[in-house]
């Protein structure tokens, strides 16, 4: 499994540099190559993954380095979707470093043996698998909010750099953070629920023994379907779902963090 893990992150780690040369050199060769990396990276770690779970008899959601080592995994393949379905390749450069960057954090942590909370639970393996699935998308949403805040403030200045040149015009980013946010929302939404029943049925309770480390989740849930309500009965667009987009997933991460801990 080691080596497997090894070949990952190598991959993801050529996949990456070949982004950022590909936005350097202008060259779609690079880009090609770079997706090939991620795409081969990322059959290496499910399989991985696979082994992992046949050998600890659960999924990959008891312990920090299975958190972080899935999150990773959903990362390079909600990077691979978007790349594959709009046809963009700078957001390569954007999400590819936070994918193998929790593949590098979590291969310097031991691998686990055993499980280490009950793990033969379809509420629980339902809530761990969308709820990072969601964060995933919410990654997606913040890189493609970022590049239209970048965008917007290029066309406002009349810069004319080299990397704002190979970024997608705003109705396209628009249209890839609003579709993440719709998707991640759904996801998170299902995740929450599904936590919450599997919480009943271990704990007794619908917020489970510490229900301080579930409000925050709740918080980000709020956040997010702000905007979902925001965009369709208000018609918040552009500048305003970007901004509040970025700030949402760092309270995500924030509040993940907390729910983990």
């Amino acid at each position: 499994m080691k080596t497997l893990m090894m070949l990952a992150s190598f991959c993801y780690f050529l996949g990456m540099l070949k982004y950022f040369l590909h936005i350097a050199m202008k060259r779609r060769i690079l880009f090609i190559l770079a997706t090939a990396m991620i795409g081969l990276g990322f059959i290496f770690h499910t399989a991985m993954l696979i082994m992992l779970s046949v050998k600890t008899g659960h999924g990959p959601y008891t312990n920090p380095f299975e958190y972080t080592s899935f999150f990773a995994w959903t990362t390079m393949g909600a990077l691979l979707f978007v790349i594959i379905y709009y046809k963009i390749s700078i957001i390569g450069a954007f999400v590819s470093p936070i994918g193998f960057l929790l593949m590098a954090h979590s291969f310097l942590m031991p691998f686990p043996e055993q499980a280490q909370t009950p793990v033969k639970e379809f509420w629980m393996t339902l809530h761990f698998t969308l709820s990072f699935l969601a964060l995933s998308s919410f990654l997606v949403m913040f890189s493609a909010s970022l590049m239209y805040l970048m965008q917007e403030k290029r066309l406002k200045s009349h810069s004319m750099g080299g990397l704002f040149r190979r970024m997608p015009d705003l109705d396209t980013l628009d249209g890839i953070y609003y579709g993440a946010l719709v998707f991640g929302f759904l996801l998170i939404t299902v995740g929450i629920v599904s936590g919450f029943i599997w919480s009943k049925s271990i704990y007794g309770s619908f917020l489970g023994p510490n229900p301080l480390t579930v409000f925050p989740i709740l918080v980000v849930w709020s956040v997010y379907g702000l905007l979902v309500l925001g965009r369709y009965l208000f018609g918040w667009r552009g500048h305003q779902i970007a901004l509040l987009g970025t700030i949402g997933f760092a309270a995500a991460i924030v509040a993940v963090g907390i729910h983990l801990h």
